[in-house]
């Protein structure tokens, strides 16, 4: 089975999801010609990827490869439906991936991440830097929450980037993520690192790193230690953040994009 490259994507007009990940899966295809480019996504957002099956949005090879549309609850609201998608992926992809947010731009050949021997495994959150220092910057309800975890701080992780073999324990891993997402997600705390926090201190602190080049973060200062050598880079575009970082990413250029790709869901 060929090693797949996994989306998680769930889109509507008044976002730029579609947006992002137009350009991050486009990037990875010319970095890694011949990908298996998987999209798990629901039913809503489906349609408006059928065309990319065909061609890349524009002609020559298929942008998508495969597009994985499981159930989805009814109340799920659309704004968590991506992370509820997220933490339960490992269920409804089969074989090895590399799970990559949509908010990312492929800038170098990612092939070699199929030699990494690891089951599972992240690059740390904010590169580790100052570990302690997402406790003291988030608001009353999240800090609350991660007391709630009962578990030591440890390495924790950024879920951007994600290498994941088709093993029993990362099925039972993702299993216990989602139920721990869930019940974060009922103390209002919808973000899902916490919730893999918990999950991977839970397992006995099973996640491998990879080297920060995986998921350069574009938050501070630290990433020019692994901006070089990126393989990956993280913008975080929906924090609005990643538009001044990275001037062609700019709103108005996904507006224009926008128009560009958007087309009306065959129905």
């Amino acid at each position: 089975m060929a090693f797949k490259y996994l989306y998680v994507l769930v889109s509507a007009d008044a976002d730029f999801y579609y947006e992002q990940f137009y350009i991050s899966a486009f990037s990875l295809k010319m970095r890694v010609p011949g990908a298996f480019v998987s999209v798990l996504t629901d039913d809503s957002t489906a349609p408006r990827l059928s065309e990319l099956r065909v061609a890349g949005g524009g002609g020559g090879d298929p942008l998508i490869d495969e597009i994985v549309v499981p159930d989805i609850p009814a109340d799920v609201p659309q704004m968590i439906r991506s992370r509820f998608l997220k933490t339960s992926m490992r269920k409804h992809i089969a074989g090895d991936f590399l799970y990559i947010d949509a908010d990312t731009v492929v800038a170098e050949d990612l092939s070699c991440i199929e030699d990494i021997n690891a089951d599972l495994a992240m690059a740390l959150d904010m590169h580790g830097a100052d570990d302690e220092k997402w406790l003291i910057n988030v608001n009353e309800k999240k800090y609350s929450f991660y007391n709630s975890l009962e578990a030591p701080l440890g390495e924790y992780y950024n879920s951007g980037v994600i290498l994941c073999r088709d093993v029993p324990r990362n099925h039972v891993f993702f299993k216990d993520w989602h139920k721990n997402w869930l019940d974060s997600v009922s103390m209002g705390v919808p973000i899902d690192q916490p919730s893999l926090h918990k999950t991977n201190a839970g397992a006995g602190f099973v996640i491998k790193e990879l080297d920060g080049i995986w998921n350069c973060q574009i938050k501070r200062s630290h990433i020019l230690a692994y901006l070089a050598a990126a393989k990956i880079i993280h913008y975080f575009g929906s924090w609005g953040g990643g538009f001044r970082c990275i001037n062609w990413l700019r709103k108005k250029i996904l507006t224009s994009l926008k128009k560009q790709t958007r087309s009306p869901p065959n129905v």
